[in-house]
């Protein structure tokens, strides 16, 4: 019989870290366990068990304490089943840039599950799945959030195969229409759509905290899903019938580059006059059906500013009052917000015929004469006026100097330029764009790739960031704890290097910014 020296090795190392594990859970968490919990045979005092606690970065151990208490309360075989498996999951915990966070979020994921005992088995019998739940509760208060209200996700962590699965948009949108089509109910309707879209944000979250994705890879998974639910959602508003409607992306959706918690900018076209009341009410409709409060919870808020004349136009048009408004009316930077109109929902003709009309105003063999200094003008006051008081300019990753915003004004400016000669540089992506534009020779490599990299890396930062603390944010955390808890989420050892890092990529962009920009 033949032996393998390499499967021997990696057999025997499973076997001693796993009895390293279990001495060190035993010697080290199990006392602060006991402690903390009131256990008759606690070893250690309670302060002295406090102390652990802070020295493993937990912050707040009343806090700790109560919830440890809460978990393992009781003579149920769950509260005994906590009770040995906790020690190995605060040992997880401690190395989360979070651990308070996480422990308070696991608390509630436990509370709140149906089938307590088999959750706690996984645990148990899976310690990769405990591992990779403490590892996202101890970084993201949002997936805190949709756990709670999607608790069969956790199985999901045991399966490797199941982490990285994220289907690309016409597999989503084929499987979301066929999941309509089984419920005739219009509210089981809602709920479908809804929980998609909150189940794929989980999924793709979960997915970047475990390291199984960049960020472009984030922000095109993110666009996918609001594609398919915009389909979908347009799809049961006309109940399966033509709407004679039209829905384009623009902004971030537009140009495939969706945060967690971006709204979706959006304008609607209808086919003619006649059609633009039946417009306006599928209109309604689709925001009643991912936006409007429902049990169903959240799904996305629609944005549709970007429209002609804005708040103060109507929401729906004909295809022929856009071509008239475009021609006679529209000032420089509708122009340069065009340059990212995506064509996602209804009628396929219709956004074709939009799509090659949108092109001949916006793709022209040269620029109006102003046009520039209207750009230049509109980006300076967007410098000075748009960065919300409170929020550090210097660290805001959105409009801080050589952040995301220099780097797309800069990008669809030269697409403007060239983009008229240059069929290829008619796509809505920046990080595409930049491609395009190295690759025709408009902008040198070296330079589209420091635009490039500052992008990806500020647009990385704002993603992580939304995912800690549950909500929008642009600007580097001023707060000493946050902002070290989100440089070590990030693979930072120090705050102060992931302030090095956004200086050092914005800082190079900046220069390419300013080279370009006002040539």
């Amino acid at each position: 019989m033949s032996v393998d020296p390499a499967a021997e090795l990696e057999a025997r190392l499973s076997q001693v870290r796993s009895v390293v594990r279990d001495v060190h859970e035993r010697l080290y968490f199990r006392p602060i366990l006991d402690a903390l919990v009131g256990s008759p045979s606690a070893r250690l005092g309670v302060e002295e068990a406090a102390l652990r606690l802070e020295a493993l970065g937990f912050k707040d151990v009343t806090a700790a304490r109560t919830a440890l208490e809460d978990m393992t309360a009781g003579l149920s075989r769950k509260s005994r089943a906590m009770h040995h498996v906790l020690p190995l999951m605060l040992d997880w915990l401690s190395l989360t840039p979070d651990p308070d966070l996480g422990l308070a979020q696991l608390r509630i994921a436990l509370a709140n599950t149906p089938d307590h005992a088999a959750l706690v088995t996984l645990l148990q019998t899976n310690p990769l799945a405990g591992e990779r739940l403490c590892r996202l509760l101890g970084t993201s208060r949002l997936i805190g959030d949709l756990i709670d209200r999607i608790p069969e996700f956790i199985t999901r962590l045991a399966d490797e195969r199941l982490i990285g699965q994220i289907r690309d948009r016409d597999e989503e949108i084929t499987r979301l229409l066929g999941l309509l089509e089984a419920r005739p109910d219009p509210d089981a309707r809602i709920g479908t759509v809804r929980r998609f879209a909150r189940r794929r944000k989980l999924r793709i979250a979960a997915r970047d905290i475990l390291g199984e994705a960049d960020a472009m890879s984030t922000i095109t998974a993110l666009t996918d899903s609001a594609d398919a639910t915009i389909t979908a959602a347009l799809h049961v508003a006309g109940d399966g019938a033509d709407t004679g409607l039209g829905i384009v992306a623009m902004g971030k959706w537009g140009g495939g580059e969706l945060s967690y918690g971006s709204d979706l900018d959006l304008i609607y076209v209808a086919i003619d006059e006649a059609g633009r009341d039946r417009g306006m009410r599928y209109a309604a409709d689709l925001s009643r059906i991912v936006s409007e409060p429902s049990r169903h919870g959240e799904a996305y808020l629609l944005d549709a500013e970007l429209r002609p004349e804005g708040r103060k136009g109507p929401l729906v048009r004909s295809l022929d009052s856009y071509r008239r408004y475009y021609e006679d009316w529209a000032e420089p930077w509708e122009m340069l917000a065009l340059v990212k109109a995506r064509p996602v929902a209804g009628d396929a003709p219709l956004l074709e015929d939009f799509a090659e009309m949108v092109g001949r105003f916006v793709w022209r063999e040269s620029l109006p004469g102003d046009f520039l200094r209207s750009i230049r003008e509109i980006k300076a006051r967007v410098e000075k006026e748009r960065i919300p008081a409170g929020e550090d300019p210097d660290f805001h990753l959105k409009l801080g100097r050589g952040g995301m915003s220099d780097v797309e004004f800069l990008t669809q400016l030269l697409q403007l330029r060239h983009g008229g000669a240059i069929p290829a540089l008619r796509i809505p992506g920046t990080v595409p764009a930049l491609a395009g534009l190295a690759e025709h020779g408009l902008l040198p490599a070296a330079e589209a790739g420091t635009l490039i990299e500052a992008y990806l890396f500020c647009t990385r930062v704002r993603l992580r960031m939304h995912l800690q603390m549950g909500r929008p944010v642009d600007s580097l955390p001023a707060d000493r704890y946050q902002l070290r808890s989100l440089a070590s989420s990030l693979g930072f050892d120090r705050s102060t290097e992931l302030r090095e890092e956004y200086r050092r990529v914005t800082r190079r962009a900046r220069q390419v910014f300013e080279q370009r920009f006002y040539e």
